[in-house]
């Protein structure tokens, strides 16, 4: 190993720490809660993200300054990031109330300024981590956290006699599903080739989100979910080596299943049925 590679590594090492902590603190902020009167939980979770990430960026830039094997790579992914953060930015000049736009309000914090704060922490996790391997032990930790929040979701929910859904720490029901649609796919990614032993882990943390986000009754978020699991299928079924006829079974029992299920979703949120 040269001297200057072992420098860069000496420097590399602190740094990438660092930015690891930020990047776990970043996904703990879900639990903040609020005590303030008048400001709701968004609010602070929001900003708490927002801080870490830009702890973060700090740490990144001085890394990749000092080694470029830890700068943005060049990929269709990344490319596709920036352009739509760029599209964003241009958008504020159509914008009818530009500050608002841009900073969103109190309640909500889906502004692009949070935006931005994301497309830098998915620059900064690309460009660290790199390999399946390394990206591994960040996303198990992501599932675990969600894990917990739908632990603590179908808890509440099963407090009411599940006449109502649960909340878990993020006070909202669409938040939650929203939230728990990401995670179920992150989960659903690490259980592929995984260990036998693993896989029972991922495979119950995968159904308890599941089953929180069933019971948010977000219409939005379960149509996805529902959708998503559609194209799954399709696309592994594409792809395997099983006959045309087979092939063909699957996707139509998919396609009935997606149907029935959306179907009786909304059969059941009718009044009549509830009465």
């Amino acid at each position: 190993m040269s001297k200057r590679k072992r420098s860069k590594d000496q420097h590399s090492g602190p740094l990438l720490w660092a930015i690891g902590a930020c990047a776990v603190l970043a996904v703990l902020t879900v639990f903040l809660q609020s005590s303030v009167p008048g400001f709701r939980m968004t609010f602070f979770k929001a900003i708490g993200f927002q801080s870490v990430v830009t702890v973060m960026f700090a740490f990144w830039i001085a890394l990749a300054l000092a080694d470029r094997r830890y700068r943005p790579r060049k990929s269709l992914l990344v490319a596709s990031v920036v352009v739509y953060a760029a599209v964003l930015l241009v958008s504020l000049a159509f914008s009818i109330d530009p500050g608002l736009s841009f900073w969103s309000s109190e309640r909500r914090m889906t502004g692009i300024a949070f935006i931005l704060h994301c497309v830098a922490w998915f620059l900064m996790l690309s460009s660290v981590l790199r390999t399946r391997e390394e990206w591994k032990p960040f996303l198990g930790f992501v599932s675990a956290v969600a894990t917990v929040m739908a632990v603590v979701a179908v808890i509440q929910s099963a407090m009411t006699g599940f006449a109502k859904p649960g909340i878990s720490a993020l006070g909202n029901t669409s938040y939650l599903a929203a939230y728990l649609l990401i995670t179920i796919f992150i989960t659903a990614y690490l259980l592929v080739g995984s260990a036998s032993k693993t896989r029972y882990l991922l495979g119950g943390a995968m159904g308890l989100q599941i089953i929180a986000a069933i019971l948010t009754s977000s219409r939005g978020a379960l149509v996805t979910l529902v959708v998503c699991f559609l194209v799954g299928v399709i696309g592994i079924t594409l792809v395997s080596k099983i006959s045309r006829g087979r092939k063909a079974l699957v996707i139509a029992t998919a396609l009935l299943f997606v149907l029935l299920s959306v179907a009786g979703f909304f059969i059941i949120r009718t009044p009549s049925v509830k009465s």
